[in-house]
């Protein structure tokens, strides 16, 4: 007789497997499980699945090596198969466990095709005897032997009989307890080996609030520092970068070209002979218009009726044109009158770059988004190292304007060398220079004691100072409260129980609260000193 196979699918659940029974044509079916597939190995499943075969009257062998699922069925009245080719049985516990515990390999090429198109060589379908003897032991209506249902052929068609015998699933399922019981036992074992009992104490003390507020002197070249003195040593950090600013000049210049002309000289006077006029002498015409002699000439008895020397106008423009009659400027006693009258003058207004200009733009580089460069700064600092951010500093070197002032163009930029500065203080320093202040503050320092210095919300505001060294105001809040002893305090709770331990510490001058914690949970004492852990915390509700 022939037998349907069924290959689950990885994703079947046991609905899909039991309607997949259901639609099969034949009366014996061969389910073949994937490797790692877990739908069948449960109880629960594997009865649902025999008894819808039950209900439609087939008979399921499960072909499989695991050993757990080969028992499971067993157990249940289900019979297995090594592969495809294999006759089903009913295992017993020797015959599971001498079973390699794997899936069953399944090619393309193989069982498939030699159940559905043909029978192996060495295998024969099963026959109707072999179908009612299995359908009969299902029943439950007779004591069938197994073997006459897996009894194998051999050759020459002769049968070889083995009695099979289900397997007892509640010894497997008593011997899983028993393991897992003595597992159990021995990570109770390590785990209470290994977390000895601790304490972890926190004590909060009641603290007094004082704002810190003093000058420091934060300088470079200091070889250490000083905290008693708030002389803090620093450490600069620096970064240069060409920049440059673009900008529109704005100056106006006449450079056309100058008038000129010719100017006499006379006098009348014998105490005027002899006199120099230098060349460059400043005259202006009757009209108030500025010239310039080009030459010098000394006044003597030969030229002193008239001496002519040329001039020139002192700016550009058509303005300077037309001069004429006499000019004022000359030494006392000469006179001075233009021949003609001036010409040449010509006015063209261009723009030039002014030192307003300049000025401006280099206001503007200052003015630049500077952001990054001070996060670079900050980061080429040292961790243990407080950047101080008020102390940033830029400085410009080597400015020139292309073009330079006076100079004719529409267009300009100048060009300088930044270099960018900012300055840090250790925070141990610091730290030293914020207790020393504080302990000034306090009303019994031997007594008391720093708890919390305001390092971490410090300020820094620059009042003075210029090269290395300035002056700048540092302020935060600070805490401080009583000293306690934290191995006399271990001393005293050690192998107490958590309530009277902590009754003892808060009845301690200066203790708000006390936290204890324990572990592992089940401990009830505090531990040895070795094993105890104290923390002096400020009690927020109380400080400020």
């Amino acid at each position: 007789m022939k037998k349907d196979v069924i290959y689950i699918d990885i994703e079947d659940d046991i609905t899909a497997i039991i309607e997949k029974l259901k639609s099969s044509g034949e009366k014996l079916v061969a389910l073949v499980p994937p490797k790692g597939n877990a739908v069948l190995q449960s109880v629960v499943n594997l009865k649902l699945l025999k008894r819808a075969a039950d209900g439609v009257n087939k008979q399921v062998v499960v072909v499989t090596n695991n050993q757990a699922l080969q028992a499971l069925s067993g157990g249940l009245g289900i019979y297995v198969a090594k592969n495809l080719q294999s006759k089903p049985m009913l295992p017993t516990d020797e015959e599971v466990d001498a079973l390699p515990d794997d899936e069953v390999e399944v090619s393309d090429s193989s069982g498939v095709g030699n159940l559905t198109d043909e029978t192996p060589a060495d295998e024969e379908d099963l026959s109707e005897a072999e179908i009612a003897a299995l359908e009969e032991s299902e029943d439950g209506t007779g004591s069938v032997p197994l073997a006459a249902a897996t009894a194998t052929k051999d050759k020459k068609g002769k049968s070889k009989d083995g009695k099979k015998k289900v397997p007892n699933f509640n010894s497997f399922r008593k011997k899983l307890l028993i393991g897992g019981g003595i597992a159990l036992v021995f990570i109770i074992f390590i785990f209470m080996f290994f977390l000895r009992s601790r304490a972890v104490v926190t004590v909060r003390a009641e603290t007094t609030p004082v704002d810190v507020l003093f000058d420091a002197t934060i300088d470079s070249s200091l070889s250490k520092t000083d905290a008693s003195a708030a002389q803090i040593k620093a450490i600069p950090q620096e970064q240069k970068k060409t920049v440059t600013q673009s900008f529109t000049p704005t100056g106006e210049k006449d450079v056309g070209e100058k008038a000129t002309g010719t100017v006499e000289f006379s006098t009348d006077s014998i105490g005027a002979l002899g006199k120099t006029i230098p060349a460059g002498t400043q005259l202006t015409s009757s009209g108030g218009l500025a010239f310039a002699t080009t030459e010098g000439v000394t006044m003597t008895l030969a030229n002193s009726s008239g001496a002519d020397v040329g001039i020139v106008a002192a700016e550009s423009g058509t303005k300077y044109n037309g001069a004429k009659g006499s000019m004022t400027g000359a030494p006392s006693s000469i006179s001075a009158k233009i021949q003609g009258q001036t010409s040449g003058g010509t006015t063209r207004v261009v723009t030039v770059v002014t030192q307003a200009d300049v000025d401006k733009a280099t206001e503007q580089i200052t003015q630049q988004d500077t952001s990054s460069i001070q996060g670079d700064l900050k980061k080429a600092f040292d961790k243990s190292v407080v950047p101080i951010d008020s102390s940033f500093n830029v400085a410009l070197n080597n400015l020139r304007s292309e073009p330079g002032v006076d100079q004719e163009s529409n267009n300009a930029q100048i060009t300088a060398e930044a270099v960018y500065t900012m300055v840090g203080v250790k925070e141990s320093d610091l730290s030293k220079s914020m207790d020393a202040y504080i302990k000034t503050q306090m009303t019994n320092p031997k007594q008391q004691e720093v708890y919390d210095n305001g390092i971490d919300d410090v300020k820094f505001e620059k009042k003075s100072g210029e090269g290395t060294s300035f002056v700048y105001a540092v302020s935060s809040t600070a805490q401080y409260g009583p000293k306690f002893d934290t191995d006399a305090l271990a001393e005293d709770i050690t192998g107490k129980k958590v309530g009277e331990a902590r009754s003892d510490l808060e009845s301690l001058p200066g203790v708000k609260s006390v936290d204890i914690n324990l572990t592992p949970f089940w401990s009830n004492k505090v531990p040895g000193v070795d094993k105890i852990k104290i923390k002096i915390d400020v009690d927020e509700a109380v400080s400020g």
